[in-house]
Order: structure tokens, then C-alpha cells, then sequence
């Protein structure tokens, strides 16, 4: 499992700013920090969806500094 930097996370929360659920299309520069956080857990392929996992969702709250619904 690789270990994703705070850029990475950075995109992450980037792209799930609207929701736990984005369309699996993302931009060309942002593909090696999707597929970094992918291998680390924090997001997984839903079909043609990316979903964010309780990981991905913590991952976010802590790059955010703001506390993470149960």
C-alpha cells in the first residue's frame, strides 16, 4: 500500500469538494495523484464513479482541519 503525500490529498479533496461520489473523469495532472490515493485506499472505482472511502473521508477531514461525521 503506498502512502499518499498532502499533495495528493490535496487533489483528493479537491475533486470530492461536492460529495463522497465524482464521475471517474478527471484531469490528465491529476491522474497520478488519483491513482496514488486509489492504492492507498482512500478512494475506490465504483463503475464509472470514483467513491470515497471512511479512509478517503478522514484523509480529507485532516488535510481540511475539520472534524468527520460518523
Amino acid at each position: 500500500m503506498s502512502n499518499p503525500t498532502r499533495l495528493n490529498v490535496s487533489v483528493l479533496a479537491r475533486y470530492f469538494a461536492s460529495g463522497d461520489v465524482v464521475a471517474n473523469r478527471v484531469e490528465q495532472v491529476s491522474v497520478p495523484h488519483i491513482r496514488r490515493c486509489l492504492a492507498a485506499g482512500l478512494v475506490v472505482v465504483d463503475g464509472s464513479s470514483l467513491t470515497l472511502t471512511a479512509e478517503g473521508r478522514a484523509a480529507v477531514a485532516r488535510f481540511l482541519g475539520v472534524e468527520v461525521a460518523r
